[in-house]
């Protein structure tokens, strides 16, 4: 049946009343037709049908019913490239949990950013093996053939770490202080993306921490390599491991975030001041270290916990966090 024995055989009522037409699940593939080739045939064969009917005296409102965000972006896209101009699309519905997170963030007056392995070297994951490439990232792969492993992403900067600079730049336009971030991740990206290191917690180590000796040379003799003064023992990264680990190291950041919090939480309390904590990247690999805490913190009224993660959404407190 052609679109114009559909339309003329369906559409009733006055001549004078809008007419709302659907067109529901055009492009989701899930009856393996291919879904750039669906999309255009839907949308190409509405604007013929309109532009053949233009005396036509009815406001037809069209509606494309899509199932996934891509088909979403699909007719978006092809839409525009074929009425530039001439037609405002809807934005896509935001979801709930997304826009309570939002609001979270808007109406806080401090805020804690909590940066987990999720935006670092993930627990477990192998960052020169190219079938976890492929699986984590097939679409890259696709696109850019010579990324084979994760490795090969190094030297490119990530956009999430700029939207969590520009949520604390908002806080602290507002108010000078009211931004702390705390993170179990010793890659030092943060300091590289412009976050205060006066503001900064790093709770297990820090790769660049350079040694007590600032100055390079060259050793030919192994017995020359630099060895603990106390112990003997062989010198490693600042990064906690085991019960080697230096705490007067991180000593300095502790206190700075105990004294901070000390302060935010007390206007908290008193003034009825909000607290937005947003964890992002927090898994289980350690979830002594960021999760458990910041949850325990989120049981105080005027605090309320955002976690950001795509694989561990899982909590312990329900009614903590929005997802």
């Amino acid at each position: 049946m052609s679109l114009d024995l559909l339309l003329k055989t369906t559409v009733g009522g006055q001549a004078d009343e809008p007419v709302t037409v659907a067109f529901p699940y055009i492009s989701t593939g899930l009856f393996a037709f291919p879904d750039d080739i669906a999309v255009q045939l839907a949308v190409d064969s509405v604007l013929e049908w309109l532009a053949t009917h233009r005396d036509e005296i009815r406001v037809w409102k069209v509606v494309f019913n899509t199932f996934l965000k891509r088909d979403y972006d699909m007719y978006v896209d092809y839409i525009e490239s074929k009425c530039v101009g001439s037609v405002s699309l809807p934005r896509a519905p935001v979801p709930a949990p997304l826009r309570r997170a939002f609001e979270a963030i808007r109406d806080a007056d401090y805020l804690l950013v909590s940066v987990g392995a999720g935006l670092s070297a993930a627990a477990g994951v192998d960052f020169g093996s190219q079938d976890v490439m492929d699986m984590l990232h097939p679409n890259v792969r696709r696109a850019i053939p010579s990324f084979r492993a994760l490795a090969n992403t190094i030297g490119f900067r990530p956009p999430t770490y700029a939207y969590l600079k520009s949520i604390s730049d908002m806080f602290e336009c507002r108010e000078k202080g009211s931004v702390f971030t705390k993170t179990s991740n010793a890659d030092g990206i943060l300091e590289q993306e412009g976050f205060d290191p006066s503001a900064l917690f790093v709770m297990q180590g820090d790769f660049g921490m350079q040694s007590f000796n600032p100055e390079t040379y060259q050793i030919d003799d192994p017995t020359g390599v630099p060895k603990c003064p106390t112990c003997n023992g062989r010198m490693s990264t600042f990064l906690r491991e085991d019960d080697t680990f230096l705490d007067s190291g991180v000593k300095e950041g502790r206190d700075r975030y105990e004294k901070w919090l000390a302060r935010v939480m007390g206007q908290v309390h008193t003034n009825s001041k909000k607290l937005v904590i947003l964890g992002v990247g927090a898994g289980f690999n350690t979830p002594v270290v960021l999760r458990i805490p910041d949850e325990r913190l989120a049981l105080h009224d005027g605090v309320q916990l955002v976690r950001v993660n795509s694989d561990a959404l899982d909590y312990i407190a329900h009614h903590l966090h929005f997802q």
